[in-house]
C-alpha cells in the first residue's frame, strides 16, 4: 500500500514519497472504499481486509461493521460435574447488545436465550454430553455465525473390581484392584489394610502375616468422583515365619517432608534410614506390626533422598532393597504470561520459577494443537496460520523432574487492536461450585490494559483494590489479572453471589469496562467452623 498517496494525509500533514509528514494520529485513515488502513504513531499503515469504519468523501466515519466475538470457559476436551455454571463473554468495538443461547443433546437448538451466565444439571450418579450454542449481537445490530461447543459432565463415580480371597487363604493371600469408569475415566484406585494409611494402587498387592486382615479400597475418576469405600475381610492360615518387607510406597512428597508407606509379611518392628546419599546416615524407627508409615520431616527442598527398611521381631529380621524419592521444589509456578495477537499469529511468552520444559496447548474449542518449549526459566511460542476475529484457548503445562504445575488462559486475534477491555473471566472450580470455605480462585482477561486501577467485588461486601500497569505493543495484548476468595453462608443452604471485575483510568477515574461472573456456594457439612472476624 503507497500510505498516503492512496489513502490520504490527515489535515496538518503533508505527503512525500508516500509518507504522511507532521503530527501522526493512531487510527483509521481512508481516501475511499479500496484503500483504508491503519495508521500507527510513526506514520507507518497496515492494511487489512475489512476495516470497522467506512470512509465518507476522504474521512473515516466510525461504522461497525464486524460481529461481535464471543468465547465460553468451557474445554470441549475436558470432563465437569454439575451443577456446572458456564459463562459467556462477549466483546465488541461498538459494545455488546445481548448473548443469546440454548442447550441441547442433538447439537440442533436455535439460541434465544438472552444471558450471559448458563447453568446446566446432570443427574446424580449419571454421565450426560450436551451441546452449547451461542452467539451476540453488537450495538450496530451485527450478529455473529452461531459457535456450538461440546459440554461433557460426569457425575457417575467409578466402580473397582476385587481379585483376591473372600474367606480363609493358606500361606498368603494375592489380590488385584481394577477400575472402570464409564464418563471422564479412571484417575487412581486408594487401598489400606487393616489400620494402616490410605495409599494409592501401582500392582498387585500380598499379605503374607497369619491372622484377620481387613482391606479398604476406593477409586476416583478424572472429574473427581470418588466411589464408597469398599471392604473385604479374609483369613490366612499357616503364614510362613519367613519376614519380607512388601508395597513400599512414597507418597505426599512436599519440599520438605514425605511418608512413606509398607507392609511386613509378619509383625515386625524397625527403623528406616535415610539421606542424601547411599551410604544414609539418618534413621526413623517405627512400631511392631504389619501395616507402617513413617513420616519423614526436615528435608531439603529439590533433593534426591535415598532410604533402606530394616524390620525384625523375635523369630527373624529382614531389610529392603536400596529406594529413594526426590522432595519437591519450592512454590513452582508459571508467570508473568503475555500474549501479544494479530489477525493471524500471536506471540506468547511466561516464565517459571525453576528451569522447566513447557508443553503449550491451544485450540479454538479444544486443546488439539501441541508446541514443546526448551528446558529454562523463559518461554516463548510464536503461533502461525490463527483464524482472524476468532478466540483460542491455551494451556501451559511446565515440567521438571517428578514435578509438573499448569495455567489456563485464552486470547483473540482481530484485524484491528482491541479497545482496552476485560475480554472475560474464568474460575476455578472450573464449574463454578464449591462448599462455604473452600477458595475461588479467579482470573480475568484484560487486552490493552494500561495503567488502570481495578477492584475485584465479590458480591458478599468484600473488595479487592489494586493497580495495572501494561505495556501495550503491536496488536491485541492480552494479559492476567487473579484473584482468591472464600464465601461463607449464614443460614442458607446454598447462595448465588456475583462477582465484579470493574476497571477505572488511573488518572481520570473513567470507567474503562466492567465484567462479572457467578459462582453458587453450598452449605459445609455440619463441623465446628471458626471463622476470622470481619471489619477489623
Amino acid at each position: 500500500m503507497n500510505n498516503c498517496k492512496e489513502c490520504g494525509c490527515p489535515k496538518g500533514e503533508t505527503c512525500s514519497d508516500g509518507t504522511c509528514y507532521g503530527e501522526c494520529s493512531i487510527g483509521w485513515k481512508c481516501k475511499d472504499e479500496k484503500h483504508k488502513g491503519w495508521q500507527n504513531e510513526d506514520c507507518s499503515w497496515k492494511k487489512v481486509k475489512e476495516c470497522p469504519y467506512k470512509c465518507e468523501k476522504g474521512s473515516c466515519v466510525s461504522k461497525d461493521f464486524l460481529p461481535p466475538l464471543t468465547s465460553s470457559d468451557i474445554d470441549s476436551g475436558k470432563w465437569y460435574k454439575s451443577p456446572l455454571l458456564v459463562t459467556l463473554s462477549c466483546y465488541d468495538a461498538s459494545g455488546c447488545s445481548g448473548t443469546y443461547y440454548c442447550v441441547d443433546k442433538k447439537k440442533g437448538c436455535r439460541p434465544k436465550n438472552l444471558g450471559n451466565s448458563v447453568e446446566i444439571e446432570c443427574a446424580e450418579n449419571s454421565v450426560c454430553t450436551y451441546f452449547l450454542r451461542y452467539y451476540s449481537r453488537d450495538n450496530e445490530g451485527n450478529k455473529e455465525p452461531t459457535k456450538t461447543v461440546k459440554v461433557q459432565i460426569d457425575n457417575a463415580p467409578p466402580k473397582t473390581t476385587y481379585s483376591g480371597p473372600e474367606n480363609i487363604v493358606i500361606g498368603k493371600a494375592s489380590i488385584e484392584l481394577e477400575c472402570n469408569d464409564s464418563g471422564s475415566g479412571c484417575k487412581k484406585t486408594m487401598y489400606r489394610i487393616d489400620a494402616g494409611t490410605f495409599g494409592e494402587y501401582t500392582g498387585k498387592i500380598v499379605v503374607t502375616s497369619e491372622g484377620t486382615h481387613t482391606l479398604q479400597f476406593y477409586s476416583v475418576d478424572n472429574a473427581d468422583n470418588a466411589e464408597q469405600k469398599l471392604v473385604k475381610k479374609f483369613y490366612i492360615e499357616n503364614a510362613s515365619d519367613i519376614l519380607e518387607v512388601r508395597n513400599i510406597r512414597v507418597d505426599t512428597v512436599t519440599p520438605r517432608s514425605a511418608h512413606i508407606y509398607f507392609e511386613t509379611t509378619a509383625n515386625a518392628y524397625g527403623k528406616l534410614n535415610y539421606g542424601t546419599t547411599a551410604a544414609l546416615g539418618l534413621s526413623k524407627s517405627f512400631s511392631s506390626g504389619t501395616t507402617h508409615e513413617v513420616v519423614l520431616t526436615g528435608l531439603k527442598p529439590a533433593t534426591q533422598y535415598y532410604f533402606k527398611i530394616f524390620a525384625q521381631n523375635e523369630k527373624t529380621q529382614a531389610e529392603s532393597k536400596l529406594s529413594s524419592f526426590e522432595t519437591k521444589h519450592e512454590n513452582f509456578r508459571i508467570f508473568g504470561v503475555s500474549v501479544q495477537s494479530l489477525a493471524n499469529s500471536a506471540k506468547l511468552s511466561w516464565e517459571t520459577s525453576i528451569e522447566a520444559k513447557c508443553e503449550f496447548y491451544y485450540g479454538e474449542n479444544t486443546l488439539d494443537k501441541r508446541i514443546v518449549t526448551q528446558k529454562g526459566k523463559t518461554h516463548e511460542v510464536e503461533l502461525k496460520d490463527l483464524k482472524s476475529n476468532a478466540s483460542y484457548k491455551f494451556k501451559i503445562i511446565a515440567k521438571s523432574m517428578n514435578e509438573q504445575t499448569e495455567y489456563e488462559g485464552m486470547f483473540i486475534t482481530l484485524e484491528v487492536p482491541a479497545k482496552p477491555a476485560i475480554m472475560g473471566i474464568s474460575v476455578e472450580p472450573s464449574n463454578g461450585v464449591a462448599q462455604e470455605g473452600e477458595l475461588f480462585r479467579f482470573s480475568a482477561t484484560l487486552a490493552n490494559v494500561e495503567d488502570a486501577d481495578y477492584i475485584w467485588s465479590f458480591g458478599d461486601g468484600s473488595v479487592e483494590k489494586g493497580h495495572v500497569n501494561e505495556l501495550v505493543g503491536e496488536g491485541t495484548h492480552m494479559s492476567e489479572l487473579q484473584a482468591m476468595h472464600a464465601f461463607y453462608l449464614n443460614f442458607e443452604e446454598r447462595k448465588e453471589f456475583e462477582v465484579k471485575l470493574s476497571l477505572k483510568k488511573h488518572d481520570s477515574n473513567e470507567p474503562i469496562d466492567e465484567k462479572s461472573i457467578k459462582v453458587v456456594v453450598l452449605r459445609a457439612p455440619i463441623k465446628a467452623r471458626l471463622l476470622e472476624p470481619r471489619g477489623l
